[in-house]
């Protein structure tokens, strides 16, 4: 039962990406922060794209994730 639970309440999250809107900044501490949800239905595979660019584009994508340790290492944001 815990773990169903745990489960929807993990379901109902979205992910969202904030981004700094310099035309609010000095209203209040956290005024000139807006937030994006981030999911659109759209993937690498029904993006519009040149191919051979797209595949560098996932090339570098999958290197940054599996380099996690890397950044972790030299202090840098991953």
């Amino acid at each position: 039962m815990v773990n169903r639970a745990t489960s929807m309440k993990q379901e109902e999250k979205k992910l969202k990406i904030f981004t700094l809107d310099p035309d609010r900044m000095y209203l209040s501490y956290f005024a000139p922060w807006t937030s994006v949800s981030l999911d659109h239905p759209s993937t690498f595979e029904t993006l519009a794209m040149d191919p051979d660019v797209k595949r560098s584009v996932m090339d570098d994508l999958d290197q940054f994730v599996q380099r996690r340790d890397f950044y972790k290492r030299v202090g840098k944001a991953w």
